[in-house]
């Protein structure tokens, strides 16, 4: 039962500092345990890497910025939305960005252009 409230107090702090750069040390000093013990346990209590995490977190912002802004063509304002959430991918393409923010964000399933 420890190991879930060490993990809601991380992810707490995940939140609190989601645009801000964040390491696994960093975390795992804010909840006072090893950066060993809270990786792994960060994985097994959640299914995914911390780093997954942080980038499915990122790329949500991102995704709820997209569908709120008022930009007449949304694919114009993928490549601000991802600068601003820091979410890049390894090409820099706007039609890259809308299809990652379309397969990962349920926000925008009803949502493409």
């Amino acid at each position: 039962m420890e190991w879930v409230r060490s993990l809601n107090r991380a992810i707490d702090y995940i939140e609190d500092h989601l645009l801000e750069d964040l390491t696994c040390e960093e975390i795992a000093a804010h909840i006072y345990i090893s950066n060993f013990h809270f990786q792994r346990c960060f994985s097994l209590l959640t299914g995914m890497t911390m780093g997954e995490y942080i980038r499915n977190r990122r790329l949500s912002l991102a995704g709820q910025k997209l569908v709120s802004s008022d930009a007449i063509n949304k694919r114009q304002a993928i490549t601000p939305a991802a600068t601003r959430y820091e979410v890049f991918f390894t090409t820099p393409s706007p039609c890259t960005h809308w299809r990652r923010f379309c397969t990962h964000s349920h926000i925008l399933r009803s949502d493409r252009l």
